[in-house]
């Protein structure tokens, strides 16, 4: 009787545990269960990584050290025809020179802004061929300041004056610097790009420079004087004018007199124990030069007066 009242309660037990168990088992397993009741918990496989994207290179685009936008108005109906963006978006494949004569020609005609246009044209293409520290975009950032000077010159507002000639300023400056790196502080574009920037800081040069600002290809101007011949004597020629540095060029006496000069500046440079003052003094009398004299009968005089200032230096 014991041995069956124990095996009845064995199978009791066991029964029992084994309810507990199966249920232990369905809450753990059911889908609602909270984490805490399931006991441990095998994370998800992480999803299959997605196929790589080639990353592609981009061209890097610098800043422009050319301006962006043009300051002069339209003279009149004829000009203003061009405008910089739809000129460089289709420039690609343009060559500097091109726009460089069409500058001329808009000068020439006397449309001041669309010569601007072209003329910013040229040297943002001259920079994108050529680079930024490159002699053919310095030439190109010359002649773009010679412009502004020009426009400078017949502007009555004083306010769009001086942002015309700090552009200018600013092209000259930036010329002279890429012109000393590329080919020396003696080069002669060197200097001349010096001493138009000079010319623009000094008050009595700058007012000089805007009252002979030249044309943007720098010919000769004439000056016509009446003619005699209906008092029955014969027509004289008119005395030739110019820019210094072409009257120079054309004369054999003048082009002498600049190659002495030229070489008792190199004697002084060797000897001063000022060569920074030196250069600046050059400078400003170079520009000096430029601003006032428009005749052989001034530069005969200025040579005569820098040769005993060169002497000085000694």
């Amino acid at each position: 009787m014991d041995k069956q009242w124990r095996s009845a309660a064995l199978f009791a037990a066991g029964a029992m545990a084994a309810a507990l168990a199966v249920t232990a088992y369905v809450k753990w397993s059911s889908p609602g269960a909270p984490p805490e009741a399931r006991g441990f918990h095998v994370a998800a496989a992480p999803p299959a990584p997605a196929e790589p994207v080639p990353i592609v290179a981009q061209p890097v685009t610098l800043a422009s050290s050319c301006p962006a936008q043009a300051l002069a108005n339209a003279s009149d109906d004829a000009d203003g025809r061009f405008t910089l963006e739809p000129v460089l978006a289709n420039a690609n494949h343009a060559d500097a020179s091109a726009f460089l004569a069409v500058a001329k020609e808009a000068t020439g005609e006397g449309r001041l802004r669309d010569a601007e246009v072209a003329l910013l044209a040229a040297c943002h293409i001259a920079e994108k061929s050529s680079g930024p520290a490159s002699t053919p975009l310095a030439d190109v950032k010359s002649q773009l300041g010679q412009h502004y000077v020009l426009l400078a010159a017949r502007e009555d507002l004083e306010a769009t004056r001086e942002g015309l000639l700090q552009r200018a300023s600013t092209l000259f400056s930036q010329s002279a610097g890429t012109y000393a790196t590329a080919l020396g502080r003696n080069a002669s574009k060197t200097r001349l790009a010096e001493q138009r920037l000079a010319a623009l800081q000094a008050p009595e040069t700058l007012h000089a420079a805007l009252r002979t600002a030249a044309p943007l290809n720098e010919t000769t101007a004439r000056v016509q004087e009446p003619s005699t011949a209906t008092m029955g004597a014969a027509p004289t020629a008119a005395p030739r004018r110019g820019s210094a540095p072409e009257l120079v060029r054309s004369d054999p006496e003048l082009a002498q007199l600049e190659h002495d000069i030229e070489r008792l500046r190199a004697q002084a440079a060797s000897v001063t124990r000022d060569r920074g003052g030196m250069q600046q003094r050059d400078a400003q009398a170079l520009a000096q030069r430029d601003a006032r004299c428009q005749d052989k009968a001034c530069l005969l005089q200025w040579y005569a007066q820098r040769r005993a200032q060169l002497l000085d230096e000694f």
